[in-house]
């Protein structure tokens, strides 16, 4: 029997810049981390004991987290939100989001974007946003149009368009293919202490047909994946048929089939939101899946996580 190696929680705390870690030590009761991906901001909550200085609103925040005995991973920085002082307990809750989705880029724009790939569209919008950007989509688009639509809206349907995964994470825009195997972990069974696959079948669709305008010949066409049968129609049209056979291929993957959704919790480790997990020892359930959110909590009882997952569609191995 493989002994498991004692680990020591451990957290670091910056301040507007300001390292207040041993500071917050004395008073920390709590802290509950909670990653996602998407255009949802990661949050962070903490709580404090006894007579502790309430931070004031968008101080930012900069967390690290891990063990004394290994390197802390880096979990981004947070804006204050909210502070809370329960008077009878004594204790001070602050909570704070990672990004601010309340400014430009949820203000709508009307532009169109000609003969331009995935990674460069997503390069120009982190610009305008003064993000840094990774990004391995590099799909070739005649056109597309952002009509009517913020920036964050926009990503959020190229995302869902092309079979990607979306966030914004540290002052950087991430667009990575679902499935990108940049970030993997590896966990099995006997690493779990709830370990939970559910099952379960969608609606069928036997095909998906978008509509394009070809704009020379002044006429509608359309774009089929799959075999007639039930057929589900996209009500938002495209530009071209390069565009329109993207839409079809991903919307039929989403909307066919199995979906295999899971709940893990462990002792905690690095797997943030959009990585890939790979799991091993639990049978048929073995394989690769997505990480839609992790959340962390740290206490005196211990440090550990949960883990929501889903089935990414793709062969690999597990």
């Amino acid at each position: 029997m493989v002994a498991v190696q004692k680990l020591t929680p451990d957290f670091r705390l910056f301040v507007n810049g300001n390292n207040v870690t041993e500071k917050v030590k004395t008073h920390f009761y709590k802290l509950i981390f909670n990653d996602r991906s998407g255009d949802v901001s990661d949050e962070l909550m903490i709580e404090f004991s006894g007579d502790f200085i309430r931070p004031v609103y968008s101080d930012i925040l900069e967390l690290w987290l891990g063990y004394k005995e290994s390197a802390l991973w880096h979990c981004g920085k947070f804006h204050v939100q909210t502070t809370e002082k329960d008077h009878l307990s004594d204790r001070t809750t602050l909570r704070a989001s990672s990004a601010d989705f309340s400014g430009k880029l949820k203000e709508v724009r009307h532009y169109s974007y000609e003969n331009i790939t995935i990674k460069e569209l997503c390069s120009e919008i982190a610009s305008r946003h003064s993000l840094s950007l990774k990004c391995d989509v590099d799909i070739s688009l005649t056109h597309i149009s952002q009509t009517g639509e913020s920036d964050l809206s926009f990503l959020k349907r190229l995302s869902h368009n092309f079979n990607a995964v979306f966030s914004i994470k540290n002052e950087t825009l991430i667009f990575l293919r679902q499935g990108s195997k940049e970030h993997s972990v590896e966990i099995k069974k006997s690493d779990c202490s709830y370990l939970k696959i559910k099952h379960a079948n969608r609606k069928l669709y036997d095909s998906v047909t978008t509509t394009w305008q070809e704009a020379s010949a002044n006429k509608v066409s359309n774009v089929t994946a799959g075999n007639g049968g039930d057929e589900y129609l996209s009500q938002r049209p495209c530009q071209d048929s390069s565009m329109a056979r993207e839409r079809s291929d991903s919307l039929l993957k989403r909307l066919t089939g199995k979906t295999v959704t899971g709940r893990i919790r462990k002792r905690a480790s690095q797997m943030f939101a959009g990585s890939i997990l790979k799991l091993s020892g639990a049978g048929d359930d073995d394989g690769r899946y997505l990480v839609t959110e992790s959340t962390y909590f740290l206490t005196e009882d211990g440090f550990n996580m949960d883990i929501s997952v889903e089935n990414t569609g793709e062969e690999g191995e597990a």
